[in-house]
């Protein structure tokens, strides 16, 4: 079941014994959670319900006696376990015989990464309960999905002004909603949301960023270079989100450069390949400086550090300085 079904039924359903949530969007988690302890207990009551564990440190056994205590100014018991993937199969053979016969005074949330070879448990939970897929939308997606969230909040959200928004801030779910927030309040009593509405009241600091970095890169400027990485770092992006907004950037750039050459006008280029006007006529500004070859390099440097962060120990903030010292080099 998708997000915006699963918050449907929510509001005209009882609730289900079981819910497994499905994915990594961590926005979509919490607002699951929120909404499920909410139907179960209201203002004071909540401070007595709605319990949160971690797998890894919270045993199989201990959450069923969790939730065989009886539930305090609420109708059920709500407890959630995160990440059960964590479990050996031990914890999960427990899990799953009392998935047979759920307690009818709780209701259990546990969260799955996603990882493969759980599709028992999966199984188990669809024939009690709801499996929910909380998967975060792709980059082609995001325009429409901040579409929708404003439509929520009673704004229509242009497609220019979503996508822009989409270029200024990333993929990050949590921080796309946190600058739409801030959209819909300097919005007023406007019902509409324009482009220019975004150029003004979202804060581009990140994409300026990634801008000045790569004119550092150009510039063989080793020294601001670094300067732009640890800004970024800094303002609290975690190493893998700073490595995705790179490999955007260089990925878009050579899109750019690339039709460019081919002689595709650049409002063409910006439509086929889905990039902002106004981003794009920054990258054509940036192709010039970057030899296919140099592109061609960056992407490699980019994937083998995609690579280490995600199976080596190494420091990713050292990971990051090596690659945008790397990328200063030219080599070819």
């Amino acid at each position: 079941m998708p997000a915006d079904e699963f918050f449907r039924r929510l509001e005209r359903e009882p609730l289900s014994p079981v819910y497994l949530l499905v994915g990594e969007a961590e926005l979509l988690i919490e607002e699951a959670w929120e909404r499920l302890v909410e139907k179960i207990a209201s203002g004071g009551a909540r401070a007595f319900n709605g319990e949160r564990y971690q797998a890894k440190d919270y045993t199989a056994a201990e959450m069923v006696a969790g939730l065989r205590a009886l539930p305090m100014f609420a109708p059920k018991r709500l407890l959630m376990v995160r990440h059960i993937e964590n479990w050996p199969e031990e914890q999960r053979k427990i899990l799953v015989s009392y998935l047979a016969r759920p307690f009818p005074t709780a209701c259990l949330v546990l969260t799955l990464s996603g990882k493969k070879g759980l599709e028992k448990i999966e199984a188990a939970v669809a024939a009690v309960g709801i499996v929910v897929h909380l998967h975060s939308p792709s980059e082609r997606e995001l325009p429409r999905w901040l579409r929708d969230r404003a439509r929520q909040r009673g704004k229509e959200l242009s497609f220019q002004a979503a996508m822009h928004l989409a270029e200024q801030v990333g993929t990050d779910l949590q921080r796309l909603q946190s600058e739409l927030e801030k959209l819909i309040t300097y919005a007023g009593d406007n019902a509409a949301i324009e482009a220019d509405d975004v150029l003004q009241a979202v804060s581009a600091q990140r994409a300026h960023t990634i801008f000045e970095l790569l004119d550092a890169v150009a510039e063989r400027k080793s020294g601001r270079t670094l300067a732009m990485l640890r800004s970024l770092l800094a303002e609290g992006q975690a190493p893998l989100q700073v490595l995705a907004m790179i490999a955007r950037h260089v990925r878009q750039l050579w899109q750019v450069k690339s039709a460019l050459e081919e002689g595709m006008p650049l409002p063409q280029a910006a439509r086929k390949f889905n990039i902002h006007q106004f981003v794009a006529g920054k990258h054509a500004r940036q192709a010039p400086l970057f030899s296919e070859a140099e592109l061609y390099r960056m992407h490699r440097a980019i994937c083998d550090t995609d690579f280490a962060l995600k199976s080596t120990g190494t420091n990713p903030e050292a990971l990051l300085e090596n690659l945008v010292l790397g990328m200063c080099l030219k080599n070819d």
